[in-house]
């Protein structure tokens, strides 16, 4: 049995425990308890219960697990595999390690002294898992199984349970919501512009708006926009700095697009200040996916110039870059570009990042030279049925950082991606968290939705996605690890519900303040 010491908090055990906001009562007064009698009651049910060492050289502030891989307790559904402190501790926070993935449902429950209260609940481990769960006091902890992916028992390998004490950073930890307005017809989806945007926008440090500013070959620096209602046609194209045009009788021209879009945040947030910097994504859409033609000075010089006139000219604080060439020539060519953008953009006082997967064939060089990276940990290319076919589960998050890492990239600088859509388990399908919650709803009979479940199979088409604990957990994970910050690549698929515990802004927002010690601006 191992055990490891570190500060913690003594928080009392609370009467109405809950797990974002999903209440659970318990049914002992703990006030009626002294910590004696608590860890007296301790359970002795449990397949492989596992016994912790005496605290009597720590001062009420262990991470108990069983320490030892090669003795991984076997369990079918139904069974239980519990930690017993020996005393009570504070904790919010799991690291579960099971050996391979074969676990596909799970609970954890705490002992309050009489009986098993419910604390938290997941369908995927997946090698490795950070749960994270309101902080309780308690002398024992059980994992109960659900659901398995096949008839073999699941080996759990390794559970550890911690206080994860606010994180001091020194550096400021990022949300950043990726937005488009560039649906003419729709002008923005009808829940951001009819008041439930007030929430998403202020809880965003950083807005960037995408989908609309092109650069090509030739040092072209174009807003493109399309009419997502009627077929996503391409309505117009035109030039960023200097071009017009018009629709349905209304003349459009980029800057005043830049400016309505604005205007549309603030208002749709109830204020006449920004609630958030601003940025743009740009990317390539060029007829030659692997040009050279940026190892030209000229021609960076001419697409650099152009970009930087148009983020001071609208206060933006900086340009988020997208392109993906397939040859090192192209990459090489990238390459030079991010170098001349970022020294550019630097001089000015704005900034330059860009969304990258491990595989990018950008070199160190241009990973030093961004001031954030951002990291897409969805949309997995390299999926297998070992692994469930999850498209964004929380062991393929730390496998993403953990390889930017050995890069030589701060973690300061690295932006989580949590996607707030499902994919198919098979095919390139994808859809909205909010069409997956209400496809949920309908199949719970009126019920409340399970925020632990990241599965959802239906006739039509079988879904992974990050559900509400998911994205909680996958935020404390960035600042257990020091990390920039997290974004979302379309902010308009949250449920509309803002406050709600299922809204994915709600969690990402308040495990942000939970787990930081100076409140985010």
């Amino acid at each position: 049995m191992k055990k490891v010491c570190g500060m913690l908090t003594a928080l009392a055990l609370i009467a109405g425990l809950s797990l974002n906001s999903f209440a659970v009562t318990l049914p002992v007064d703990p006030a009626d308890l002294t910590e004696e009698q608590i860890a007296a009651l301790l359970p002795e049910d449990g397949n492989g219960f596992l016994k912790s060492e005496t605290l009597s050289d720590c001062k009420n502030s262990d991470a108990v697990t069983d320490g030892n891989q090669a003795s991984a307790a076997s369990v079918l559904v139904g069974d239980s595999v519990a930690v017993n402190f020996g005393g009570l501790l504070s904790i919010n926070f799991m690291d579960l390690f099971e050996v391979g993935h074969n676990l596909r449902g799970y609970r954890l429950d705490a002992w309050n002294g009489a009986e098993w209260v419910r604390i938290y609940q997941n369908d995927l481990a997946n090698g490795y898992y950070g749960a994270t769960f309101d902080t309780v006091r308690t002398s024992a902890v059980r994992l109960t199984v659900t659901s398995l992916a096949s008839a073999t028992a699941a080996a759990i390998g390794e559970m550890s349970f911690t206080y994860q004490p606010p994180v001091q950073t020194d550096h400021e930890v990022l949300n950043v919501g990726y937005v488009t307005p560039s649906t003419y017809y729709h002008k923005w989806d009808t829940q951001l512009y009819n008041g439930k945007g007030k929430e998403l926008f202020t809880r965003f440090t950083d807005i960037v708006f995408t989908d609309l500013f092109l650069f090509d070959e030739t040092g072209g620096f174009n807003l493109q926009i399309q009419n997502r209602g009627m077929g996503e046609d391409e309505l117009f194209r035109i030039d960023a700095l200097t071009g017009s045009a018009t629709l349905q009788g209304e003349p459009i021209t980029a800057d005043g697009l830049v400016r309505e879009w604005q205007q549309l945040i603030r208002d749709s947030a109830g204020t006449t200040e920004d609630p958030a910097r601003y940025w743009f994504h740009l990317r390539y859409a060029g007829g030659q996916s692997n040009t050279q033609a940026f190892l030209d000075p000229a021609v960076c010089e001419k697409l650099v110039d152009r970009v930087v006139t148009f983020c001071k000219r609208h206060g933006f604080a900086g340009v988020d870059i997208g392109w993906t060439p397939t040859t090192p020539d192209g990459w090489a060519s990238f390459d030079r570009l991010v170098s001349a953008l970022a020294d550019r953009l630097h001089r000015e006082g704005l900034k330059l990042s860009s969304r990258q997967l491990p595989i990018t064939g950008l070199s160190d060089a241009s990973l030093q030279k961004l001031d954030y990276l951002h990291v897409i940990a969805y949309d997995r290319s390299d999926r297998n049925d070992s692994e469930g076919n999850h498209h964004s589960t929380y062991h393929y998050t730390v496998e993403q950082i953990d390889r930017f890492l050995a890069r030589g990239v701060e973690a300061k600088r690295l932006v989580l991606g949590n996607a707030w859509h499902a994919d198919a388990l098979t095919g390139i399908m994808g859809t909205s968290w909010k069409s997956v919650y209400s496809s949920l709803q309908e199949a719970a009979g009126g019920q409340a939705v399970d925020p632990g479940q990241n599965f959802l199979y239906t006739g039509t088409g079988n879904w992974s996605y990050s559900g509400p604990y998911l994205t909680a957990d996958k935020t404390a994970y960035v600042l257990r690890r020091g990390l920039g910050g997290i974004f979302c690549p379309d902010v308009s698929q949250d449920i509309t519900d803002k406050n709600s515990a299922y809204s994915l802004s709600y969690q990402t927002d308040r495990t942000l303040r939970r787990f930081t010690a100076q409140v985010q601006p």
